[in-house]
């Protein structure tokens, strides 16, 4: 078919050769003959601007210009310098960025400090303008004074629990001379970096000095600890003229004491709230002059109080604490009827062992339990063996038989706080029990090298804590039984001022958390089986990681 179109072609050019037509239709029949091609522009560019050179030069002396000015190989892209460049130790002054075709210009309207390294960091904000390509890890130094400082320091953040990596932590130095441990979160720190995806950092240039090393998650990027919503570590820490390496660890941290927060709940209920967890508290009726019944939550800041005479018009209640005393003075609006609810709080599926464990909003001073039933399977009443309540808890015990459901029922009245605080409503609860192949067990051999007062053993499936138990001896063997399938974490820690709970430190007091160390690997635990978990823990080591070095 080709040879044929050329043939006609020739043809064409012998009879028509001085006609433009003919060469008009010789090139477009040719053209049609043709493979269509795309010209392409070669290879992407994944190269990042390269540094041409530096006005003044990198890692001057004596340095005493107004200007930067950096040259690259490729024109830059406009991108947001104010939050990637950083200059170490910070100026008293906002340097001035910008960016005009292929280069970087820094200008300094102000005093630099005499004798002082300064290291500016560019983070991510280096790119080219056709495929903003990233220059990573550059770095310009120099010194007003005539040396430039050789100190590092080098280290990782981890999580002080789970030991994981604290990404993108910011790690800050501030000297002695210029801080205390009351005012550290209140300075910014003088040298500065931001951990990476493995919680390394690293601080280059540093004099000789002696710091805090304070790290938290700057989530505002206001470079100081919020204490109450950030995560932080510290170490007061002293370089010498080598490379020094830390590892800190960060913790929640004690919130800062604030006014107290209250509200009237019923006309014989009120509760405040402090913003750090109390240990030793008294309330006391101002009106009546007598002391009356509290109780604090599971986090010890939330304080209810109940009343068992009616709430007429106000209440005037003294709060003394290791916080202080506090006067509390609420004024009843309108009426506030108070009824009993109940909360199941043990499992909905138990074994046959098991009872059900229900929470009072309010105290409980008497119960009917003739209004009280339980049926199996919704239809068969079953007689119960006892109800026992303490304070705000109720226990009831009965025959159970194995894959059954029960229904408990609690008629209007069966609850009693006081004459006219009582379960108004009809409350229901229900529960599964399991045969005994449902569940697992875990055994548990815990070994110590040495043993300090106040060790204690956590065992936890997410947030809830199963069992807490303080350990008496290096050796420990632990039988836990009837464990619904699903995942367990174990937890050792110190109690060291014996409060039953884990303590995170306080920068303010420069007191560290209390040692603390976290199984490392997650329990998995299965139906009807039986898991043994074998634990040799070196406390000497831990306590060294909650010891501040001298």
């Amino acid at each position: 078919m080709i040879m044929e179109v050329v043939k006609f072609l020739l043809n064409l050019l012998f009879f028509f050769t001085k006609s433009k037509i003919v060469i008009f239709v010789t090139i477009f029949l040719i053209s049609a003959c043709a493979n269509i091609g795309v010209i392409t522009g070669g290879e992407k560019d994944e190269t990042p601007p390269r540094v041409v050179k530096e006005i003044p030069e990198n890692f001057k002396k004596n340095f005493d210009s107004k200007t930067i000015i950096i040259q690259f190989d490729e024109y830059l892209a406009t991108t947001n310098l104010r939050s990637e460049i950083t200059i170490s130790p910070e100026p008293d002054f906002k340097p001035v960025y910008s960016i005009k075709g292929k280069n970087l210009i820094i200008k300094f309207d102000g005093e630099l400090k005499p004798n002082t390294t300064y290291t500016i960091s560019f983070g991510r904000g280096i790119a080219d303008l056709n495929e903003n390509n990233v220059l990573l890890n550059y770095t310009y130094v120099f010194s007003t004074g005539s040396f430039i400082d050789t100190n590092s320091i080098y280290g990782y953040v981890r999580d002080i629990v789970s030991l994981k990596p604290a990404v993108g932590f910011l790690v800050g130095l501030i000297p002695y001379s210029e801080t205390s441990l009351d005012s550290l979160v209140f300075k910014k720190p003088r040298y500065y970096s931001l951990s990476d995806s493995i919680g390394f950092f690293k601080i280059n240039y540093l004099p000789s000095d002696s710091f805090f090393i304070l790290t938290f998650e700057d989530k505002n990027k206001s470079f100081q600890l919020q204490q109450d919503v950030e995560n932080a570590g510290f170490l007061p820490l002293k370089l010498s003229s080598d490379t020094a390496l830390v590892v800190l660890y960060s913790a929640p941290q004690i919130k800062k004491p604030r006014p107290l927060m209250a509200k009237l709940t019923s006309d014989h209920s009120m509760y405040f709230t402090y913003q750090v967890p109390i240990k030793n508290i008294s309330v006391r009726d101002v009106k009546n002059y007598e002391d009356i019944n509290f109780f604090k939550n599971q986090t010890a800041d939330t304080i209810e109080v109940f009343f068992n005479n009616l709430i007429k018009d106000s209440v005037l209640v003294e709060v003394k604490s290791e916080l202080g005393t506090d006067t509390i003075l609420l004024r009843k609006r309108e009426p506030l009827k108070g009824k009993i609810a109940l909360k199941q709080i043990s499992r909905s599926q138990i074994s046959g062992l098991d009872s059900l464990v229900l929470f009072s909003n309010f105290p409980i001073s008497h119960m009917d339990t003739t209004k009280i039933s339980i049926f199996q399977e919704d239809t068969l009443p079953i007689s119960f063996k006892d109800v026992y309540f303490d304070e705000r808890i109720v226990v009831i015990n009965f025959n159970k038989k194995p894959n059954s459901s029960y229904k408990i029922r609690f008629l209007p009245g069966a609850v009693f706080f006081n004459s006219s605080v009582y379960n108004e409503d009809t409350l229901f609860f229900a529960i599964k029990v399991l045969q005994n192949e449902d569940f697992g067990i875990l055994r548990l051999h815990i070994s110590l090298d040495t043993l300090p007062k106040g060790t204690v053993l956590k065992l936890m499936t997410g947030n809830k804590t199963l069992f807490q138990q303080t350990i008496k001896s290096e050796f420990l063997d632990l039988v836990v039984e009837n464990l619904l399938p699903g995942n367990y974490s174990l937890q050792l820690f110190v109690d060291e001022n014996e409060d039953g709970l884990w303590n995170a430190g306080d920068i303010f007091s420069g007191k560290l958390p209390e040692p603390i160390l976290l199984y490392p690997e997650e329990i998995s635990l299965r139906a009807n089986w039986e898991l043994d978990i074998e634990w040799t823990i070196s406390i000497k080591e831990l306590l060294v990681r909650f010891v501040s070095p001298q």
